[in-house]
């Protein structure tokens, strides 16, 4: 391969990742509150949520790192405390995680929009 066509290539794969990183940046939800995440927890809970609500949340990263570890703290449920039979998300003691999760997002005060 020429000096040149192995340039052009290693630009072209470093373009390729930066495109990439950027769409991972744009993937992350950066605009739901404490108080959003603590709704879609308990619309999940009472079964009150949209189709798929929970998988949009499961699926999508936050910016806010508190937000993120909650969303991986309830996908950890998930293989945690399995349900049995495979019916439904997770056994009793993984609904209790879940319900702790609620009720700690929703005891701490909001911070204030920079």
């Amino acid at each position: 391969m020429s000096d040149r066509l192995r340039k052009w290539w290693s630009s072209l794969e470093t373009q390729l990742l930066l495109c990439l990183w950027r769409v991972s940046q744009v993937m992350k939800r950066p605009d739901m509150s404490r108080e959003e995440v603590a709704q879609c927890i308990q619309d999940f809970l009472e079964g009150t949520g949209g189709a798929y609500d929970w998988d949009d949340f499961t699926s999508s990263e936050f910016r806010d790192p508190e937000l993120e570890s909650v969303r991986k703290q309830c996908i950890d449920v998930y293989t945690s405390f399995p349900a049995a039979n495979g019916e439904g998300y997770c056994n009793a003691e993984g609904l209790a995680e879940l319900r702790r999760l609620l009720a700690l997002l929703r005891s701490q005060p909001t911070s204030p929009d920079p």
